[in-house]
């Protein structure tokens, strides 16, 4: 198949989650895609996206069909690579010319590796994804694609990796997401921990890139981060509040704290048009001061990534962090009045934690008082430095099936030097029943259901949470 419109097109895709089905579940677009989307229709490229988390996958041939894309792109996280793969196939056999592109988390960490497990793809793109798939899309008129950064390719039956990836310094000089060219009417389920599309009109937005700290098991290590100007944030969040009609932002940066002269300007923005908000952050960038501004500015959720309540893992993983800072954090926010304080921790998150390690967890979530607990078991991904230490220690095999590789609900093969994974996927659950089916946890539902939408969300969310025990690993 090969587009006879003149224009070039590029199909952009979102291979379906295998949590999907379970509603406690957070479900948000790709605004990644968007992102790219938009950086390609500033150069003349036609883009559509699908994302098959909403929409339905026997729509993917007919698709093809009516848009005759000229280059189709997928990301994927590591759990969701071999949905992607068998998606290009599909597209292989309706297409056989069609180039296959992947990226996401999973392709930037092993980009060689996939190409080579994967014949489904033709390219593999690591980092941040806009200048290398512009760059494939002027090779459709015959541009060469030698010593493109953040490119992997094949070439007469070999894989021939790129120079390292470049990072984009000036996120200003970028387009906005084009959220237009998303489903949005299919996202229904919550967008975050607490924040449900059944309640409000709610959009999800990224106004940076990196994060200060690498810790061991997170699969970004880049530690620069990169910010958009309060100005450009203030641009988009008009866009969603007068085209979208959106009364809510779920920020989706790693750390939306991190600048205090940026952060005023963005809570001035959303002052004027009224908007709420919930973020995640680090403890130790936020005080008392800036949390009680939050919330006078519409700031409803603030999500903070505990971890441990093991100083010395803590110490062990990279935190770099006290206990004593995440404490002060918790007090001050809720003190401050945010709705909900959300904290989540991973059980195993450095091989030698032991069973006092936990326990000192557990403490730490009864003295903090979390509104809204997750609990994570480990998951090594590809390309940390957790992942290579695991493997050098015996305690995973470097051939363990990407669908295990799931914070929640899989039956991995790893375990940890005191640890099976079964033995913290049943402390998780200790955990969990714990917090939410404690009586404070239920008199907060009881303070802060508004509607029948949401209580209809948190009773669904209840069902799929015991049956997610019962059930089979997804698959």
């Amino acid at each position: 198949m090969k587009n006879q419109a003149g224009g070039v097109k590029v199909g952009l895709i979102k291979p379906p989650s295998l949590i999907r089905n379970f509603r406690f579940f957070n479900l948000q677009p790709p605004l990644n895609l968007a992102m790219l989307g938009a950086y390609l229709n500033a150069r003349g490229v036609e883009v559509e996206i699908r994302d098959f988390d909403v929409e339905p996958l026997d729509d993917l041939e007919p698709w093809l069909e009516r848009f005759q894309p000229d280059l189709v792109g997928m990301t994927a996280m590591t759990p969701m690579i071999l949905g992607a793969a068998k998606l290009a196939e599909r597209i292989r056999r309706f297409a056989s010319h069609l180039p296959v592109v992947i990226g996401g988390p999973h392709a930037s960490a092993i980009p060689e590796r996939t190409l080579r497990e994967f014949p489904q793809f033709d390219f593999a793109v690591s980092g941040e994804g806009e200048v290398p798939l512009a760059h494939l899309v002027e090779s459709l008129g015959g541009a060469s694609l030698e010593g493109i950064p953040g490119l992997t390719r094949r070439q007469g039956g070999e894989i021939l990796v790129g120079p390292p990836p470049k990072r984009l310094d000036n996120l200003d000089a970028l387009p906005l997401a084009n959220r237009s060219s998303l489903p949005l009417d299919l996202y229904r389920g919550p967008s975050f921990r607490g924040f449900s599309r059944q309640a409000m009109p709610i959009a999800e937005m990224v106004t940076s890139r990196g994060c200060p700290v690498s810790c061991i098991f997170c699969h970004s290590q880049d530690r620069l981060v990169r910010m958009m100007s309060a100005e450009r944030v203030a641009e988009d969040l008009e866009i969603c509040h007068r085209q979208h009609k959106v009364r809510h932002i779920v920020f989706m940066d790693d750390v939306f704290t991190c600048n205090r002269d940026r952060l005023a300007g963005i809570l001035a923005a959303l002052r004027r048009l009224k908007m709420t908000f919930n973020c995640t952050t680090r403890a130790d960038t936020v005080d008392a001061e800036m949390l009680r501004e939050m919330v006078a500015s519409g700031c409803r959720g603030i999500s903070f990534g505990v971890d441990s309540g093991s100083p010395r893992i803590l110490e062990l993983v990279g935190k770099k962090i006290t206990i004593e800072k995440i404490v002060a954090a918790f007090d001050a926010a809720h003190a401050a009045g945010v709705r909900y304080v959300d904290a989540t921790v991973i059980l195993g998150s450095h091989p030698d934690e032991e069973l006092g390690d936990i326990e000192q967890t557990m403490a730490l979530v009864r003295r903090i008082r979390p509104t809204i607990l997750g609990v994570a078991t480990v998951v090594p991904y590809p390309g940390t430095p957790l992942r290579r230490l695991m493997i050098e220690r015996g305690l995973l095999s470097d051939e363990a099936g990407w669908e295990e590789y799931l914070f929640y609900g899989a039956r991995p093969s790893w375990r940890t030097e005191h640890f099976t994974m079964a033995e913290l996927a049943e402390i998780q659950g200790r955990m969990l029943r714990a917090h939410y089916f404690s009586w404070r946890y239920l008199c907060h539902l009881a303070r802060t259901v508004r509607s029948i939408g949401d209580l209809r969300y948190y009773l669904a969310s209840a069902v799929d949470f015991l049956r997610s025990y019962h059930a089979p690993p997804p698959g």
